[in-house]
């Protein structure tokens, strides 16, 4: 395979996401779940088709990311997970969902 999957993270690097009030939400801040997938993916045996990289939206210039401004003005909830610059998750990072989802595209 001749190009990567682009797998983007965005979301506040110390934030923990919002829960829909149930306290049933996750607990981990947004960067410790980025971390946490990454580590899994660079495990995988899709590693080496995948390049992954978070983006904070309260630090990092989303200017070029339009996809990602439409959601966030939608009301989609953070962290957003793009896969090619298509978001495809909200509100947590499903590292088996998007193993599957990259899994089935190679």
């Amino acid at each position: 395979m001749d190009k990567k999957v682009i797998i983007e993270v965005f979301g506040v690097k110390e934030t923990v996401p919002q829960s829909s009030g149930c306290g049933c939400g996750p607990k981990q801040t947004m960067g410790e779940m980025y971390d946490e997938f990454e580590a899994l993916i660079q495990k995988s045996d899709i590693s080496s088709e995948v390049e992954v990289k978070f983006i904070d939206v309260e630090k990092d210039d989303i200017d070029t990311y339009d996809y990602i401004k439409v959601a966030l003005e939608s009301g989609y909830s953070l962290p957003l997970t793009a896969v090619n610059q298509k978001v495809r998750f909200q509100g947590k990072v499903p590292y088996m969902q998007i193993y599957r989802l990259i899994k089935r595209s190679l």
